[in-house]
């Protein structure tokens, strides 16, 4: 990071230093006492301010500086505060004073402070500071360097840290606190300074503090606070935007504008020095045991604006370096426990991050929270490893989406509205990985109130690809409710889709954590040419739960979950819908394409269809699909198309098409819905319900056994011959054969009549009702007696 120094030194230097650097004369620390306004400069480097040449000692603060800087030791200027009663040009720096200090002041080269007091101890206010300078102030010290309690105005840059080589480590190398930009020590508004504090080649520098009399302000400038390749720099406890009494800063101003509040970026000329470490916002200044803040770490209000409703471009807090000013993103930054745009005072944005990489905003305790009124936070495509999290973003008016995530990283655990038309979450340009995006809460409040939100809850755009929404883990999935429409016919939906290779599981649209109203009209939206997506899960902990869609007056058919074409020529396609529940929806549950029940030629998912149930047994279905689809078999709670309960049972078509699924013992009644995916096209919608009934009893194979009962003597001497005849199943017919006659049904008893003398066998065989054959027939074989002859 010194690899800069040099030169900024001798460019800044030749422009704005005045006099020679006198070999330190001391090592021992000296307070000098400014009491005058005066801008000459010293007599000479002896350890005594003096301007005058006369008896009288007069000290401005350049003569001040130029003896600090002709020692070592850690020096201090202080302001007269009092009058000294000794010398008529003694001046006092009060606030009803209101002198200005101005000039060009040499730079600081030696550890330093500088303490303008504190003119107006108040406990809801920033501290007064007592003394107001029209110049800026150059850092380029050797040790550390405080500035305490100074008011600025007019300077084009009112401090500019080029470098401070620290020697202390428990102390910041640079600390600025209790002092005022762009007003001076009444309160009136002054002409602003273009930049604040520009922090350059500085380790540690601390900006602010965890105390009110360490609270800055800063209003009305360009950029508030500029860090330009600076490490470890932490910037708490300040407020932003606002003038002394909380009120927006810029009102009546005219067409200028705040800019941004807060930049960090690294510097790209003449070499690469990248600005890393920076915490804003619940920072530990170096020491063991971070401070804490008095209310908000930082509050942020009014950057990018003219006014409380209205303005320019300009964010809180800027990550992204311009290419045009030698710019180049930042990298490693902390944002944690700032509000960002009050309700009544929103920023032109939150936070942009551009392309910086591994940016965490928030974090995972109550402490380390942000937030963020009616601002967004923004990236660019690039920005690697962004994680937000835990923080509450939005607000009752109208504004861009609060998260619009470019790259990659972690969006968990945050409370999102988004106002009245606008996306609460939208992902754009996001490669795989991609964004892991769990736990947040869109349109409830931290308490469980109402939090207005707009037309869609979370949308990942035509570009996004590969993210995770949601997820199976305890309180991985996110809950959407209370959307709202910009117009009655446009529909609301819960999550979009619109790119590839996306997953969507257990999250929870239309069911918050209290009663809230929640006018959705989609539950899930696959669509825009988006292909290759999954919606739910193998588990019921993935399944998405998805309920109360209501159809309101929206002009599209309401669904829970549905894959509309971009067109048709454009198709979505290779989609799965795997588990996911839900109930008192308008609607079906599953509709491919935005027409209702069915699936058209050319519709989404490979116009697949759904498969047939035709038997429903307690234990068993069987039905028909797709050559090789896997069929899904789902319970039904009642009638209605949009209600859907557990998975009960997979199987896989054979490449007949017929499938075949057993489950657990469903009572009688039970009904039944299936959906198929087949491969390479995707979910079909689900198939018309099918009711469990009793299994038939299983068909019967057992023939019966026939049985004579009663026969006729081997010898007879009648002519007719009497038959009892039984088999071993109720209800069998007979079939009897005399000789060699033709069989004919016969029933027991039978009488044989006629029969003609000599030898006869008798056939009888039962037939059951199922028509099984006794395959062994009963027979009998008697003979009947030739009369004698006479």
């Amino acid at each position: 990071m010194r690899s800069i120094a040099s030169l900024r030194r001798v460019l800044f230097l030749a422009a704005v230093a005045v006099g020679l650097t006198i070999p330190a004369t001391s090592a021992n620390a000296v307070t000098f006492t400014v009491d005058s306004i005066g801008t000459g400069s010293d007599l000479a480097i002896d350890g005594t301010c003096d301007t005058d040449a006369t008896a009288d000692t007069d000290c401005g603060l350049r003569a001040a500086i130029e003896e600090a800087n002709g020692t070592s030791a850690a020096d201090k200027i202080a302001f007269r505060g009092t009058d000294s009663g000794s010398d008529p040009d003694d001046v006092t720096f009060t606030l009803s004073d209101n002198r200005v200090i101005g000039g060009t002041l040499p730079t600081i080269t030696h550890p330093l402070t500088i303490d303008g007091g504190d003119c107006l101890p108040a406990p809801d206010v920033p501290l007064n500071p007592c003394v107001r300078l029209s110049t800026g102030i150059l850092v380029d010290s050797d040790g550390e360097v405080a500035i305490k309690g100074l008011a600025f105005s007019n300077a084009a840059t009112a401090i500019r840290v080029i470098h401070v080589a620290g020697t202390v480590p428990a102390n910041p190398d640079f600390q600025l606190s209790g002092s005022w930009f762009g007003f001076d020590v009444s309160g009136a508004k002054q002409a602003p300074p273009g930049t604040a504090v520009l922090l350059e080649d500085v380790d540690g520098a601390q900006i602010g503090g965890s105390t009110r009399d360490q609270r800055n302000l800063f209003a009305r400038q360009t950029t508030g606070v500029d860090i330009l390749g600076a490490d470890d720099t932490s910037v708490f406890g300040n407020w932003f935007g606002l003038a002394p009494d909380g009120s927006f800063a810029r009102t009546g101003e005219g067409a200028a504008a705040n800019g941004d509040a807060i930049e960090v970026t690294g510097s790209s000329s003449p070499s690469t020095d990248q600005a890393t470490g920076t915490k804003i916002g619940l920072a530990s200044s170096g020491t063991s045991a971070a401070p804490t803040c008095d209310d908000f770490c930082n509050t942020i209000a009014g950057a990018g604006r003219t006014g409380a409703g209205g303005g320019a471009s300009g964010a809180g807090i800027d990550l992204d370096g311009e290419t045009g000013d030698n710019e180049i993103p930042a990298t490693g930054v902390t944002i944690a426990g700032n509000e960002i745009g009050t309700p009544a005072i929103p920023n032109g944005g939150a936070i942009d991050v551009g392309n910086a990489d591994d940016i965490t905003i928030g974090g995972p305790s109550l402490a380390a929270r942000n937030i963020v009124g009616a601002n967004s936070i923004g990236s660019e495509a690039g920005a690697a490893n962004l994680t937000i999290e835990n923080n509450v973003l939005g607000g009752a008016t109208t504004f861009n989406p609060p998260i619009i995530a470019n790259g990659s990283g972690e969006i968990l655990d945050n409370f999102i509205g988004s106002g009245t038309a606008s996306i609460a979450l939208q992902l754009v340009n996001t490669p795989a990985p991609a964004f892991v995006v769990q736990g947040n809460v869109i349109g409830e409040t931290p308490d469980g109130s109402a939090f207005a939100s707009g037309r869609n809850g979370i949308v990942a755009s035509s570009s996004a690809t590969g993210n995770l929404i949601g997820g199976g883990g305890a309180g991985d999935g996110n809950t959407i409710v209370n959307l709202t429409s910009s117009s009655p016919a446009i529909n609301t939906v819960g999550i979009v889709v619109g790119g590839d290779d996306n997953e969507v599981a257990g999250n929870r649209i239309g069911v918050g954590t209290t009663d809230l109203p929640s006018p959705i009209h989609e539950g899930i939206r696959v669509g825009g040419d988006a292909d290759d997506n999954v919606i739910g899960g193998a588990t019921a902990a993935d399944g998405n739960v998805v309920s109360n869609i209501d159809q309101g007056t929206a002009t599209v058919p309401a669904a829970a979950i549905r894959v509309a074409n971009q067109s048709p020529a454009v198709t979505s396609d290779g989609n799965e819908i795997l588990q996911n529940t839900g109930t008192s929806n308008d609607g079906l549950f599953i509709d491919l394409g935005e027409d209702g029940a069915g699936n058209v030629a050319g519709g989404p998912n490979g116009a697949v269809q759904p498969p047939s149930i035709v038997t429903s047994f307690p234990a068993q279905a069987t039905g028909t699909a797709a050559p090789n689809a896997v069929v899904s078999l789902y319970l039904k709670s009642d009638a209605t198309p949009g209600e859907l309960a557990s998975l009960v049972a997979q199987a896989t078509a054979d490449g007949s098409g017929a499938w075949t699924a057993t489950y657990p013992a469903q009572p009688i009644g039970q009904r039944l819905t299936a959906t198929a995916t087949s491969a390479g096209d995707g979910t079909s919608e689900l198939s018309a319900i099918a009711t469990v009934t009793e299994e038939p009893d299983p068909p019967d194979t057992d023939p019966p056994e026939t049985t004579i009962d009663k026969a006729p003597k081997d010898k007879i001497k009648k002519k007719t011959a009497k038959y009892l005849f039984s088999a071993d199943e109720a209800g069998t017919t007979f079939s009897c054969t005399l000789d060699k006659k033709p069989a004919k049904p016969c029933t027991s008893p039978l009488k044989l009549k006629r029969l003609k003398p000599g030898k006869h066998k008798f056939t009888v065989v039962a037939s059951d009702a199922a028509g099984n054959v006794d395959p062994t027939p009963a027979t009998d074989t008697f003979k009947v007696k030739r009369k004698k002859r006479r």
